[in-house]
């Protein structure tokens, strides 16, 4: 290989390498100064007892969401109803032993069977409905030779 010329006696290259020592210099005598003023700052908050505390912060959105909360009483659970139509029994059981409870479960199921009834009527009279829709609807057909 080739022998490299001397850094040392190029004036530009040794003028960088002064002003980069300065700023090397300058900024551990900076960090030095910036240390002895947060130790000072550190010893002048213990002495007034405000060390370790931080301004008080204004409560957040979250903070004033929880703080409401916490005053709403919660929802009462209702109890929920068994496909019979009764309300399960203090051991969960489903059939019911006071007579209050007998008879409170025979008039909903007597609702559902009234319901059921309605329900059972309109369906009939939609068939029929339909069942004669279709018969003219064949007489049509008939009529027309389709």
């Amino acid at each position: 290989g080739k022998l490299r010329p001397d850094p040392d006696s190029d004036p530009a290259v040794v003028a960088k390498r002064a002003q980069a020592e300065k700023v090397r210099i300058f900024s551990q005598n900076l960090r030095y100064i910036n240390m002895k003023e947060i130790q000072a700052d550190k010893e002048s908050r213990i002495q007034a007892g405000t060390y370790g505390k931080g301004p008080r912060k204004e409560p957040t959105k979250h903070d004033k969401a929880r703080e409401y909360a916490a005053t709403v009483p919660k929802p009462k659970l209702r109890p929920a109803l068994t496909p019979a139509g009764k309300a399960p029994g203090p051991l969960g059981s489903e059939a019911g032993d006071s007579a209050g409870d007998s008879r409170e479960g025979a008039s909903r199921t007597g609702e559902r069977l009234e319901e059921g009834d309605a329900e059972a009527e309109a369906l009939a009279e939609l068939e029929h409905r339909h069942e004669a829709n279709r018969a003219q609807a064949s007489a049509i057909r008939a009529q027309l030779g389709l």
